[in-house]
């Protein structure tokens, strides 16, 4: 899709809303970033509304905006459906277990084309 990470980050096990929080704010504040992918496949023990949380913490410290930074989500796992739902509160797109990485990338690539002021695709 034409795209290069800025940055890589990990988090496994069940990680705290703080430590997502901290991953996160570090990936925003590092030049260059124009949008922000997490993917977290299927998980068996992390909640996934302590990682919304700790998302949305950071995406409003940082005075992101989801409507002209794109962010998207992939996830699903304990608590999936209150994650979904938090993060849709907070104007972020939140994919579950039903989408691929690559639906995900894809979703990425076209919100970054996609000029905010006309929600036409540039050319």
């Amino acid at each position: 899709y034409g795209l290069s990470p800025a940055n890589y980050g990990e988090f496994g096990g069940n990680p705290s809303e703080a430590k997502v929080e901290a991953l996160i704010r570090a990936i925003l504040s590092r030049p260059g970033v124009r949008a922000l992918l997490v993917n977290s496949p299927i998980t068996n023990n992390t909640r996934t509304d302590e990682v919304a949380r700790g998302i949305i913490r950071s995406v409003r410290e940082f005075g992101v905006n989801p409507e002209t930074f794109p962010i998207v989500i992939r996830m699903a796992g304990v608590n999936d459906k209150e994650a979904a739902r938090l993060l849709a509160e907070a104007g972020i797109m939140c994919l579950g277990e039903e989408a691929t990485m690559e639906d995900a990338v894809a979703n990425m690539a076209a919100r970054l084309l996609e000029d905010p002021r006309t929600g036409e695709h540039e050319g």
